[in-house]
């Protein structure tokens, strides 16, 4: 069989091909975007030294430690800071196949906690004046 038909001016890619083709949009999909590629690495980094400074297994997480790393996290950071850490923990336990401790019913129920502690809405900027805006106006040249 030939590596490609055609069929009316319409190429068709081989098995070979598609499954190539495929495998590189998977590939491409699970690295993400470089800014959230580098996000997740600071993320997993910051978690392995707080795994370490407790004397706490590596990688992967059981849920009542990601339970309490996220319970821990959550009186210093916002709620985006842990949504994020949450996904590149889940992203980490997803490529190396292992369970996903986030969807244990403990980890949950302290996520739901900290969310009503917390709030999820992000801050409102305070708003700028139009006079604060005419004067940085006049010093552009």
């Amino acid at each position: 069989m030939a590596s490609i038909s055609r069929f009316t001016g319409l190429t068709l890619a081989t098995r070979e091909q598609l499954a190539s083709q495929t495998a590189a949009f998977f590939a491409r999909g699970l690295e993400g975007a470089l800014n959230t590629q580098r996000a997740y690495r600071s993320d997993l980094h910051q978690l392995r030294q707080w795994l370490a400074a407790r004397g706490l297994d590596e990688l992967p997480l059981a849920s009542a430690t990601l339970a309490a790393y996220l319970a821990d996290e959550a009186t210093r950071h916002a709620w985006a800071t842990l949504s994020r850490r949450m996904a590149a923990i889940r992203k980490w336990h997803k490529l190396n196949q292992h369970p996903d401790p986030a969807l244990d019913d403990t980890v949950q129920t302290v996520l739901e906690g900290i969310k009503r502690t917390l709030g999820t809405e992000p801050g409102q900027a305070p708003a700028f004046e139009i006079e604060e805006f005419k004067h940085k106006i006049r010093l552009i040249p």
